[in-house]
């Protein structure tokens, strides 16, 4: 059977959110396509919306999904993606009345009866990690054969009933799926992320899954997994001889989850004297030697999940790591020369007004002291997080909520937020969040309205605004100061 791999476009969103998406080479797509091509029972061709929409001005998606003649369509999609992801499959179902619709990714694997009760286009969900599942359904869909048979799958039975089959056992041998030899897009524009140029890069996953159980987090406690280090070098040498790339995105949800492991292809990478810089999400309790071996290897930007300023947040949103532990990674990767970003979060279970101060007090002083970026968002409501299961019973969700809707807040804008995505609040209201995000503005511009003092700087500033009206605004930028140490 034919099977066309759809990635659907990026939101058209105007949120601050929106405009820091990256593209990315479609990771998830090109596995499933490695899995399909090693069955050589099938074949399947990749089409990435969200590049085709990015390097053509007048793209058009209907008539692209007129134009194309395959047995089987199979979309993935995340959360952000869900609405343009739907609206591929009814066009594929408007204009391929007779073909079978997929629909996959770590979306539709937590809204699978969901979507089947609310879109009916779709066919089937593939649930989770799918190179083992597609083969299998590929093969019985191809010979008629019961779906029930096959595990990893929600669908719509022949007389309309949603039927669930069991899950699908873990993918497990990850180096089995060399992504590189299936048309790897030599010219797909990836660049390194963290930095402020656009260096040529290629993203890279090394493991799969995260030990960790945060509760914001759909992917929270799946089982962790990782190529050996050997394959991972045999892929980075070859984007390295074959496409002159020496920069990488690991994209990993947590490159150190096994220290050990992470030590074994720091130390692979500089044996094999691989001059290259990358990318990488970390934890902050993560040992600080492995983190001066991951900067000799070529790391040079780290992001951290640091999440909040206040202990008993970290405690209830099961962090697993202290404040004093986010301190010491900082001040190491300070030494070190390493460009470091902390993600924090606001609107946390249970977090108060005054928790939420603590964390914008906790990014002036790691922004302050060890010059680390930070990002602070609203905390989002994501389904199959525990999150979502809170929200919902303390009505932040109605319970009846439906991710097939065609939800949009644009009030999540004036937060700087996605629209498309519900935002959690407990104790935080709106009005608060925007205050705190006004707050965190008015610190750094304070930093860095003195970053800049001289007397030069004091004599326009003088003839400007006059002594009186000076005054004033040097005594309120002195209560801010003293208001966020």
């Amino acid at each position: 059977m034919r099977i066309a791999l759809i990635q659907p476009a990026k939101p058209d969103d105007k949120s601050a959110a929106a405009k820091d998406w990256s593209l990315c080479r479609p990771l998830s797509l090109l596995y499933l396509s490695c899995a399909i091509s090693k069955s050589q029972l099938h074949e399947s061709e990749i089409f990435d919306l969200e590049l085709l929409f990015a390097s053509q001005n007048d793209f058009n998606v209907e008539k692209f999904i007129t134009s194309l003649d395959f047995d089987v369509f199979g979309i993935t999609s995340t959360t952000f993606t869900r609405h343009e992801a739907a609206a591929v499959v009814k066009l594929i179902r408007k204009h391929h009345p007779g073909k079978k619709v997929i629909v996959g990714g770590v979306h539709f694997t937590h809204c699978d009866l969901d979507t089947l009760a609310n879109i009916p286009e779709v066919d089937i969900v593939v649930r989770g990690e799918g190179e083992k599942t597609i083969v299998e359904l590929l093969n019985a869909l191809e010979t008629s054969a019961p779906l029930e048979n096959v595990n990893g799958i929600s669908f719509r039975a022949v007389c309309g009933e949603i039927r669930r089959n069991p899950d699908a056992d873990i993918f497990e041998d990850l180096d089995s799926l060399d992504i590189y030899n299936v048309k790897s897009p030599k010219d797909y524009p990836e660049f390194l992320m963290g930095s402020n140029d656009p260096i040529p890069a290629m993203s890279v996953m090394t493991s799969r899954g995260c030990p960790y159980k945060c509760v914001f987090c759909a992917k929270a406690g799946v089982k962790y997994r990782h190529r050996s280090y050997q394959n991972v070098i045999q892929e980075l040498k070859y984007y390295i001889e074959e496409y002159g790339i020496t920069s990488f995105n690991f994209l990993d949800l947590t490159f150190t989850a096994n220290p050990q492991r992470s030590k074994e292809l720091c130390q692979a990478i500089i044996d094999a004297g691989l001059e290259i810089q990358w990318w990488c999400e970390t934890r902050a309790n993560v040992p600080l030697e492995l983190v001066t071996l991951m900067y000799k290897a070529g790391c040079r930007y780290i992001v951290v999940g640091v999440e909040t300023g206040s202990v008993s947040v970290l405690e209830r949103i099961q962090k697993g790591v202290t404040l004093h532990q986010v301190e010491a990674l900082f001040s190491h990767t300070k030494k070190l020369g390493l460009d470091t970003t902390g993600y924090f979060v606001c609107s946390h279970i249970g977090e108060t007004y005054e928790d939420a101060i603590k964390t914008l007090k906790f990014i002036n002083k790691v922004e302050r002291m060890y010059g680390v970026s930070s990002a602070l968002q609203v905390c989002m409501i994501l389904p199959g997080t525990e999150i979502e299961n809170v929200a919902k019973a303390t009505g932040s969700l109605p319970e009846l909520f439906s991710w097939a809707d065609d939800y949009e807040n644009p009030h999540n804008a004036v937060l700087g937020q996605v629209t498309t995505i519900p935002l959690f609040f407990d104790r935080l209201t709106r009005e608060q969040v925007a205050d705190l995000l006004a707050k965190l503005r008015t610190m750094r511009q304070l930093r860095s309205r003195y970053k800049k003092l001289s007397f030069d700087y004091l004599k326009i500033a003088l003839r400007v605004y006059g002594p009186t009206k000076l005054l004033q605004m040097v005594l309120d930028d002195l209560r801010a100061a003293i208001f966020f140490r």
